[in-house]
């Protein structure tokens, strides 16, 4: 049996740690924010369970679990959650977020420079550089 988001009642087909993203959200997020993300993840219940031989159990989609965290975080601080979907929106079309589509976006634009997280040494740089299929910051291109 499928298993379904419990949001959206689309099917999980494609299990995804939400625990890992979580992660970086958390290292990404200003401290004062923290406190009330911890309290967001336990009201979703985000826990991925995986026992052998059997598929994961995940009770959100990662694209409905982005669209509460985006929410969360825009409600909050209205700049933070543009850097927010820059960083974490998997390919999701930004619009996806504020009216409730789930579609993927099916073409990429190439951006000169982005906001995000260097896919060399894992710091947050406001200018990232694409080089060699990576976004780089100036200290690793």
């Amino acid at each position: 049996m499928e298993n379904a988001c419990l949001m959206c009642r689309e099917p999980i087909t494609n299990p995804f740690a939400i625990e890992s993203i979580e992660k970086h959200i958390e290292s990404w997020l200003p401290r004062r924010l923290v406190g009330g993300f911890y309290k967001l993840n336990k009201a979703l219940n985000t826990t991925t369970t995986w026992e052998e031989e059997e598929p994961p159990v995940q009770q959100i989609c990662v694209h409905c679990y982005i669209k509460e965290v985006y929410e969360w975080v825009q409600w909050r601080d209205e700049e933070l959650a543009k850097k927010f979907l820059s960083l974490f929106s998997f390919g999701y079309s930004t619009e996806s977020f504020s009216n409730g589509d789930s579609g993927l976006e099916t073409e990429f634009e190439e951006e000169e420079s982005q906001t995000g997280i260097c896919d060399d040494c894992g710091e947050y740089c406001d200018e990232l550089r694409s080089a060699g299929g990576k976004w780089l910051c100036n200290g690793c291109i």
